[in-house]
């Protein structure tokens, strides 16, 4: 239907609400209203911003979600850790609220197909991975790893003056501290 610099994308790329596909809607007696027609449109072009932000913004996403070591043994290994690390962070972008659903809304062939275009990925298996294997794979991960992947994109923000317009007053930065996880030592 349309494409988009990276990956090919059709008007169901990245929906939230699966679309029983039917070769034509008048033989199914279904009739395709104008706001319906709007937001699959709205939600393709969203697919391609997507797509679009992260090969300007974070052009070293990929390399550096491939460059992180991998705990499984390599024998055993389907899917490799950057399927499993777009799989949860495409996840969390949708708002998509368990890993259960996540497994749910992304098994359709489109999804599975552009998910493993966008990772530049050759698929060895027509599936995403399985929340169950996703999840195995993060308690096995080291979490330094993840927090040098976001340190790294946070420099590359930062750099390229992304935030310039955010500052106090034109020259101070504004720093957010979250201390909800602190907690006293000493005794109440």
């Amino acid at each position: 239907m349309g494409k988009c610099e990276i990956i090919e994308l059709s008007t169901k790329l990245f929906f939230r609400t699966p679309i029983k596909e039917r070769r034509f809607y008048n033989e199914a007696r279904i009739k395709i209203r104008r706001k319906e027609a709007r937001e699959h449109l709205e939600q393709f072009h969203l697919a391609c911003e997507l797509a679009k932000l992260i090969r300007h913004c974070f052009p070293e996403l990929l390399p550096l979600l491939k460059q992180v070591p991998d705990p499984r043994h390599q024998s055993y290994i389907t899917y490799p850790g950057v399927i499993l690390l777009m799989t949860r962070i495409l996840s969390s972008l949708f708002y998509i609220s368990s890993m259960r659903k996540a497994s749910e809304e992304f098994n359709s062939g489109i999804m599975i197909k552009n998910i493993w275009l966008l990772c530049k990925e050759e698929p060895a298996v027509e599936e995403l991975p399985y929340w169950e294997t996703i999840n195995r794979y993060l308690k096995r991960l080291e979490p330094e790893n993840l927090q040098e992947v976001i340190h790294c994109l946070c420099r590359r923000l930062l750099r390229s003056r992304v935030f310039e317009d955010m500052r106090i007053r034109g020259k101070y930065w504004q720093v957010i501290i979250d201390g909800t996880q602190l907690y006293s030592t000493q005794g109440n």
